[in-house]
């Protein structure tokens, strides 16, 4: 089986536009993982949103992680496919990408790095 692990920086989860792009994403490309990065979903809106965005699928946030609002979601074909999560911190969720079968797994990382206009620009080489 061909694992397939798409990351998207969707700068908000929030409105149907967005949500149907990452379904679109999804299903375009046969995943079995999608990292969804910079949600900024309020904690009491993730189950709505995710469930609607992953339908089927398994799914784990780092909100318990966050200050504000929820940064990083992993979503899982899980008739495939378990993500099980090894770390997370407010910018990070390590993860270990295993068959149901349990024949071939694979440790993957999906990450939001916060940046000031500064750093951006120090790191784009923009001046």
């Amino acid at each position: 089986m061909e694992l397939k692990i798409a990351s998207w920086n969707i700068r908000g989860i929030g409105t149907k536009d967005k949500q149907s792009e990452i379904q679109k994403l999804i299903l375009e490309n046969n995943l079995n993982i999608c990292s969804v990065l910079e949600t900024n979903a309020k904690s009491k809106e993730l189950d709505k949103i995710c469930s609607k965005v992953f339908n089927n699928w398994s799914w784990v946030t780092n909100v318990t992680k966050c200050r504000k609002d929820c940064r990083i979601v992993v979503g899982s074909n899980s008739n495939m496919m378990n993500a099980e999560v090894l770390y997370m911190s407010w910018q990070v969720m390590y993860c270990l990408a295993e068959t149901v079968q349990k024949k071939n797994q694979s440790f993957f990382a999906a990450f939001y790095m916060l940046q000031t206009k500064e750093k951006k620009d120090l790191n784009y080489g923009r001046s």
